[in-house]
């Protein structure tokens, strides 16, 4: 019986000893965390963002004269409008931006740790990225089909192609999509940029354009022909954009913070309505002096 009280001291002590070491610990690790967050974007740690430098209106690069005569990197687009949202109210102040071509590009600046962030990434089943992602995807951009106006019908699925030769635009990859559901006798063809795609439409080389409704809006703004064409309504396939974020960095210390707002951030309607007007509003103040598509150009041929 003496030796209850012995035990009972012991206990005690050992579980003060483990409290106060684990209080020690969490005091340890909130300054840590501190100290990253201070240094994230100050000083001589900037918050580099990689984006595609030419996927309008989600993303394009150009260069701009900062307050310090340097010649940098200047992001513009739904993207970039996303991001300033989701840093703010955060002290990430100095920020660097990165062009480039492809999105095999985004994911290997996250996986060598060259960047902190990468906008317009479509999800991959790569193993190394996924703990890189940031859930939900903070955007989509809904494929629909596209016709010249005087052949245009409204498609609510895929299946009433059937027949038609279908044009694409290569980074939509839309061969991965359709894989499978190609409607029967229809073809796909895919080419480098809008441009091309439309000039398919006009010379009838191609019957229908399945393209993201962002894109083909802001590029038909672009080349003064929207009037021209029929856009169907329903979209047809949703292809989603993700961010990636390396932890391996000194802004990882926001990954938890930035993925619960990026959730919020891509349930917001109104926000999403409004940074789309106003990259179409930027875009269409870019483009004002663009000459219109000249559609006689592409002379139609009779459907083979």
């Amino acid at each position: 019986m003496g030796k209850k009280p012995y035990l009972l001291v012991i206990s005690f002590a050992f579980i003060f000893t483990f409290l106060f070491s684990f209080s020690v610990l969490s005091k340890e690790e909130d300054e840590e965390m501190r100290l990253k967050k201070e240094q994230c974007g100050n000083g001589n740690f900037t918050f580099q963002i990689v984006a595609l430098k030419d996927n309008v209106p989600f993303s394009w690069i150009t260069k701009r004269r900062d307050k310090d005569g340097e010649i940098r990197d200047t992001l513009h687009g739904l993207d970039y409008e996303f991001l300033n949202k989701l840093i703010e109210g955060t002290s990430i102040k100095k920020i660097g931006f990165i062009g480039v071509d492809k999105e095999e590009d985004l994911r290997s600046f996250m996986i060598n740790n060259k960047a902190d962030i990468a906008v317009g990434s479509s999800y991959v089943n790569d193993k190394t990225l996924s703990k890189n992602f940031l859930y939900p995807s903070y955007i989509g951009n809904p494929i629909v089909a596209v016709f010249v106006k005087n052949k245009g019908k409204e498609v609510r699925r895929i299946e009433e192609l059937k027949g038609e030769k279908i044009v694409s635009l290569k980074r939509d990859k839309l061969e991965d999509l359709l894989k499978y559901t190609l409607p029967e006798g229809s073809t796909l063809k895919t080419v480098e940029d809008t441009k091309s795609l439309f000039k398919e439409l006009f010379s009838g080389s191609s019957d229908v354009a399945l393209i993201g409704l962002y894109t083909a809006t802001a590029d038909s703004d672009k080349y003064k022909i929207k009037e021209d064409l029929y856009f169907s309504r329903t979209p047809l396939r949703y292809p989603r954009f993700f961010i990636l974020m390396t932890q391996g960095r000194n802004c990882g210390v926001y990954f938890e913070e930035f993925q619960k707002r990026v959730k919020e951030l891509s349930e917001d309607q109104e926000f999403l309505g409004n940074i789309l007007a106003k990259t179409y509003k930027e875009l269409s103040e870019i483009n004002k002096e663009e000459p219109r598509l000249n559609i006689s150009d592409f002379p139609s041929k009779e459907k083979e």
